[in-house]
């Protein structure tokens, strides 16, 4: 599975009626929602709760990650010790987020001694989460934030999706923060304008569902708006990267001087990986195995904390990732997990088209490569996206001069790499998540080549004995009854409520309609005997030139 939603709450602890003692009715319409939000993470069904706390352990240089078997929690810090809280862990949930923060060098530990219980930020989306959620079932992973970068607290969202899908858990994302402390003269920290200019720049995107504009607000703005909850939505950003998600502004409130905004993030399908295309690919074969590195022993991040992850260096999402301040949070590796790395050779890619010194040279010189008569232009692209980022760790930029029907127009779409024959990685989206055709395919290549849970990075040596396809899908359309469905001809979508499953067409296997509606149900956690909504898409297929450079 993956990420199913992902939701912006605030965490005033006045909203816990024991602590409010009547000033939580000032905030009317935040309870409502947030007892809204609750109902929806039940209706998912989880495997697991990420509550991402601004006042979770901060640690400077690395991330806080809860890796305790149990964790209890009380209102005690604002005079109510008898409200209380307890959540259990999962270890191996929290030690597949280290090892992909790993691959940036990140370093990851548990809280230290001070710190054990859980944090208010925390705190209060279980007070009503508990209402709806058996906690002592569904485990909860406790998520701090750092003095790191926003590209870093992107990347531990993404970290946090891809161990979702690595585990095939059903993950929902709760992103606790406040807006601005400066609404107010009578406010915790007085009145700014910079305060309702911040809440009205978030409360816009998450309205639009823009999340990336997180990270072009003015940081001036942001300090002067005494804001707590920025980094956490950098991370649910992150979370959310790549996948077709309906966002929902549930409501904004702020008469105390602070901003309460809730929003809800709703992934419209499963994960992007294809598992059923896999399956029905190289049924039957296992992900690679690749060998343990071994890295020197070194210091935790913060006294007395444990570290977790297991490798310094590594390919990450976007980056070949070697940076030596980071050098000194290394930790000994034993055996790499599935989906662990081992250091590779300094090989060269076989292309050199990317090292020209002309820029507008260099992209003409790519615009022949996607325009070649001999090659499908989609395949052509995908093929130049892996190659850039595995040959120069960067993301290939939407060449100028590509026929409309690959700028103009959006879609969702999938890139598959093959190798010998067998799956080398495949990502994709089932509905359209970039400006155009064009970037959501050097995304998905980027992805596919990188991000796939299921295999290591692709390496330099590989590019030569790749094979390229390109999926397209048509835009869902609703049907009445199962009878205007065709397994070889039509995906199919299944929907109830905030379930949604996805099953691609013409999978080996795959034979009737009804086998097609049960596997769809059963990925989006329908029961057999459920209704649902039922959609159709077609797939157009780009092969042409896909070939590999040598088999």
């Amino acid at each position: 599975m993956g990420l199913l939603a992902a939701y912006a709450v605030p965490h005033p602890p006045l909203i816990v009626p024991a602590v409010g003692d009547g000033q939580e009715a000032e905030i009317a319409d935040t309870v409502v929602a947030y007892e809204e939000i609750a109902r929806r993470a039940a209706a998912h069904d989880p495997d697991i709760i990420v509550i991402v706390s601004p006042h979770a352990p901060l640690y400077r240089d690395g991330f806080f990650i809860s890796n305790a078997e149990e964790e209890t929690g009380s209102m005690a810090q604002f005079g109510q010790p008898h409200v209380t809280v307890t959540t259990r862990g999962d270890a191996e949930f929290a030690q597949a987020v280290a090892d992909r923060l790993a691959r940036r060098s990140i370093p990851v530990a548990g809280a230290p001694a001070a710190q054990t219980e859980i944090d208010h930020g925390a705190f209060v989306p279980l007070h009503f989460l508990a209402q709806t959620v058996d906690l002592e079932e569904v485990p909860v992973l406790r998520v701090g934030l750092s003095a790191l970068s926003p590209s870093d607290h992107h990347f531990l969202g993404q970290s946090i999706t891809r161990a979702a899908e690595r585990l095939d858990m059903r993950c929902v994302l709760i992103a606790s923060g406040d807006l601005s402390h400066r609404l107010k003269e009578d406010g915790p920290y007085g009145f700014n304008p910079a305060g309702p200019a911040f809440d009205r720049a978030v409360e816009g995107v998450f309205a639009r569902g823009t999340l990336q504009e997180l990270f072009a607000l003015d940081p001036v703005m942001c300090e002067n708006a005494a804001e707590c909850g920025l980094r956490s939505f950098e991370i649910m950003a992150g979370a959310l990267e790549g996948l077709p998600f309906r966002p929902q502004l549930l409501s904004y409130e702020g008469p105390f001087g602070v901003g309460y905004a809730i929003a809800a993030f709703e992934v419209e399908a499963g994960p992007s990986s294809t598992e059923e295309e896999a399956e029905a690919e190289i049924r039957g074969a296992h992900a690679r195995c690749v060998p343990a590195r071994q890295a020197d022993s070194a210091a935790s991040p913060h006294d007395g904390a444990a570290m977790m992850s297991e490798a310094d260096s590594a390919f990450d999402g976007n980056t070949l990732e070697t940076d030596e301040c980071r050098d000194e949070y290394a930790t000994s590796a034993t055996i790499a997990p599935e989906g662990g790395f081992m250091e590779e050779p300094a090989d060269s890619a076989p292309q050199d088209w990317w090292d020209a010194d002309d820029e507008s040279l260099a992209n003409d010189e790519i615009l022949s490569l996607v325009l070649d008569p001999e090659v499908d232009p989609l395949v052509a692209l995908a093929r130049l996206s892996v190659e850039s980022i595995v040959g120069t760790g960067e993301v290939l930029a939407v060449p100028e001069g590509l026929p409309d029907d690959m700028v103009g127009r959006r879609a969702g779409a999938f890139v598959s790499l093959h190798e010998f024959g067998n799956l080398r990685g495949c990502i994709g989206t089932i509905a359209p998540a970039r400006h155009s055709l064009a970037e959501e395919i050097i995304m998905n290549g980027v992805a596919a080549a990188t991000e796939d849970p299921r295999f290591a990075p692709v390496r330099p040596a590989e590019l030569d004995h790749l094979s390229y396809s390109v999926g397209v899908l048509g835009e869902p359309e609703p049907v009445d009854s199962p009878e205007q469905l065709d397994p070889a001809r039509y995906g199919v979508i299944v929907t109830r409520g905030f379930k949604r499953g996805l099953l691609l067409p013409d999978l080996e296997s795959v034979d009737t309609v009804m086998d097609q509606i049960a596997i769809a149900k059963q990925k989006a956690g329908i029961a057999p005997n459920e209704d649902a909504k039922l959609e159709r898409f077609e797939v157009v297929r780009h092969t042409l030139g896909g070939d590999a450079r040598n088999e």
